[in-house]
């Protein structure tokens, strides 16, 4: 895995700018993010056709494969130290019965997780 591999996010959220720091630091070199909001993210949508249907979920961009949602954290986890690693094993859950408890969990996430400023 290189740094080839990018990672589109949410820079608005406090749990989605908290996810990307402790990924940064455990794996470094890893993962690059972007933000969806920033122009480098709005031009990667665009390429990918994206930029209307995925403007609030994180995207992991592997080459010429993209994947959205839960997919995407649990393939960021394959990659990342133990013990964040085992949560890997969630990613053959079937994507209709963990993707609706991604999409709570990203309809409530600013209430939450309060971001006053992006840490990058």
């Amino acid at each position: 895995m290189t740094s080839n591999n990018i990672i589109l996010y949410d820079s608005d959220c406090g749990f989605c700018d908290k996810f990307r720091s402790l990924v940064c630091r455990i794996a470094p070199d890893v993962f690059k993010f972007t933000p969806l909001k920033s122009e480098n993210g709005t031009k990667l949508l665009a390429s990918l056709g994206l930029l209307k249907t995925y403007r609030d979920k994180i995207i992991l961009i592997q080459g010429s494969k993209s994947f959205f949602g839960s997919s995407c954290v649990l393939k960021m986890c394959r990659y990342l130290p133990f013990p964040y690693k085992l949560l890997y094993i969630l990613y053959f859950v079937p994507k209709f019965l963990r993707e609706p408890l991604y999409c709570l969990f990203a309809k409530y996430r600013h209430k939450f997780f309060k971001n006053n400023s992006c840490s990058i």
